[in-house]
């Protein structure tokens, strides 16, 4: 079934209005535990291979390092030259302090770096071109136990790794030179969530209550990823509990968590030797990174690719001829901050590329992009419940209707996104979940791994959202032409909405000063018609805002009316709640 909208995600959630800052702290880590007990799925082998290349060159050369690595990693006197790590070897089982940890996994990944980068510049490693070279190093930031300089709160985390250029200066371990340096904490280098690759939470030993706390805090701190990083399609994040290694993979249904490799043992150790090799070859998307959206450091702005498709186009694969529009965009209006889920993010965004002329600043945005990770049907070509096909019927049906313009989101730009899945090959490939986990071993767990494909959409016109308006008399206007705009779309494109709740409802305003209203977001919608056959009793839209037969799970079909109680419940909130809230006052020139 469709999930229901979180209730709760930062400061200035729906259901965070009003609250303290220490509040929205203890939320945050209520929510992490639930989401462990929830989305957490320990013990799945193969999670390790996701970070394998896909492309067989660059796998082979990766494959080759991390074998040299290994024999080294095998030898007591190579160690030696390794202070933390190999205390931790030594005291094993006892004396470790969580300090000790850090020093130890960190010296182990500078290890690892430096090997790369010493193997990578022997001619016999590579080919005889020299084409297969590492395309980044992984590096712990130059702290740990730190607080990053874009968080909100005063969350630490312990380790964060970053990807680095291939020759990035990593310290020499048998020089001695620059190893206080490099695990002393500081403040200086200002690492932020937006650059960390992944974090890892270390405790100091390896009990289960260990690893569950430690999970809690990875779940925390990778929701900031998310939220940081809009070009995150997965994300990665290591746990360590004494010398017992931990990998996860996060996906918009579950976390995927390895079985427990022991750095300390030769064998576990070169698997961790080698993670951290397939790391620094793999390709961008391996790690998790979505290569159709990039950021131009010249122009200060994200290039973002809407493919141009109909709900006709089911194909799996394509080539890079496929059709899209290309749009610029600096301004995030909505960002993925939850784990799991949609994972929902939109842009306000031009069609106009910048220049050094034309900066991105001074570009209109006329456009709102939609990136996100709807659930499909056990099929891939399944568009029963498509938001994109939903749009093409809306514009295509009401386009013809002159009064009803500006009252819904106009289709310009969407498709299914599909990415490039090695350097070399023409091919694209869909984006989906069942893609991203193809390595993994599926009978290592028992959970239903529901199928989400990712999906981009370009609409106008740029709507503001109801807090900006001013008075009461702006509300009725707006409130009536959402729904105005709903009894349209569902008499004539047979599309029931049902997620009325005010980050669904938006305003425009026109030169004169008049707002008019629009109705958004159809990620939930279905149609309205019995013969459709779609499962009308299931429980979604947001949670302050569902009818009564929804919250409760009734088996009465869902109807308009459900849409129209949503409503009441919605002018209860903005009156009681939000006009309320100091900190936000909805209405700054009057109130209720």
């Amino acid at each position: 079934s469709t999930p229901v909208k979180g209730s709760i995600g930062h400061s200035r959630s729906v259901t965070s209005r009003g609250v303290s800052s220490e509040h929205i702290k203890s939320i945050r880590e209520n929510e992490a535990q639930d989401d462990v007990d929830a989305y957490l799925v320990r013990d799945v082998e193969g999670v390790l291979n996701m970070a394998c290349p896909v492309d067989q060159e660059r796998k082979n050369a990766a494959n080759f390092i991390a074998a040299q690595i290994s024999k080294g990693l095998s030898s007591d006197v190579s160690l030696q030259n390794l202070d933390g790590f190999y205390k931790l070897r030594l005291d094993a089982t006892a004396n470790i302090k969580e300090r000790d940890v850090y020093v130890g996994f960190c010296e182990i990944v500078r290890h690892v770096a430096l090997r790369i980068q010493q193997l990578s510049s022997e001619s016999n490693t590579l080919n005889d071109d020299g084409a297969v070279q590492p395309s980044r190093l992984i590096l712990p930031a130059s702290q740990t136990d730190f607080m990053c300089s874009d968080a909100d709160d005063s969350e630490r985390i312990d380790i964060g790794l970053k990807h680095r250029p291939v020759d990035t200066i990593v310290y020499d371990e048998g020089s001695g030179k620059g190893k206080e340096a490099a695990h002393r904490t500081s403040a200086k280098e200002g690492v932020r969530y937006a650059d960390l690759l992944l974090v890892v939470e270390a405790k100091q030993s390896n009990t289960r209550t260990n690893f569950d706390k430690a999970y809690v805090q990875l779940f925390r701190y990778t929701r900031k990823i998310y939220e940081t990083q809009h070009n995150r399609r997965f994300a990665w994040g290591v746990v360590v509990c004494g010398t017992q290694v931990q990998v996860c993979a996060f996906g918009p249904n579950y976390a995927m968590a390895s079985p427990s490799i022991d750095m300390v043992v030769s064998e576990d150790c070169a698997k961790l030797a080698g993670l951290l090799v397939n790391w620094s070859f793999c390709e961008e998307h391996v790690l998790g990174y979505d290569t159709s959206l990039t950021f131009i450091d010249e122009h200060g702005c994200w290039e973002i690719k809407v493919p141009i498709e109909g709900p006709e186009c089911s194909n799996n694969m394509t080539t890079e001829s496929t059709g899209y529009k290309t749009f610029y965009s600096h301004i995030m209006m909505l960002t993925a901050d939850r784990l799991f889920g949609r994972h929902t993010r939109c842009f306000v965004a031009t069609a106009e590329k910048p220049s050094v002329d034309n900066p991105i600043e001074f570009l209109k945005g006329n456009f709102i992009i939609k990136d996100a990770w709807p659930e499909v049907g056990d099929e891939l070509g399944d568009y029963s419940r498509d938001e994109i096909g939903y749009l093409h019927k809306i514009r295509d049906t009401l386009d013809a209707i002159d009064e009803l313009h500006g009252l819904y989101p106009r289709l310009e730009a969407g498709g299914r996104v599909r990415i490039k899945l090695n350097h070399e090959a023409d091919e694209l490939f869909e984006d989906t979940t069942r893609n991203i986990l193809s390595r993994l071993d599926r009978n290592s767990t028992d959970r239903e791994i529901p199928i989400r494909v990712h999906k981009r959409i370009a609409m106008s016109p740029v709507g503001k959202p109801l807090r900006e308006l001013t008075s009461v008399h702006e509300l009725v206007i707006v409130m009536a032409d959402a729904m105005r705009c709903h009894d349209a779309i569902l008499r004539h494109c047979d599309i029931l909405h049902r997620d009325i709740s005010p980050n669904n409802i938006l305003f425009t305003r026109d030169k004169a000063g008049m707002v008019q209203g629009m109705l958004i977001d159809f990620d939930h919608a279905i149609r309205g018609s019995v013969e459709n056959g779609q499962p009308h009793a299931e429980r979604t839209g947001t949670l302050p805002f569902m009818s009564v037969a929804n919250l409760e799970g009734s088996k009465h079909r869902r109807t308009a009316l459900d849409d129209w109680e949503s409503v009441i419940y919605m002018l209860c909130w903005l009156r009681f709640i939000l006009v309320d809230d100091y900190e936000d006052d909805m209405f700054r020139g009057g109130s209720f």
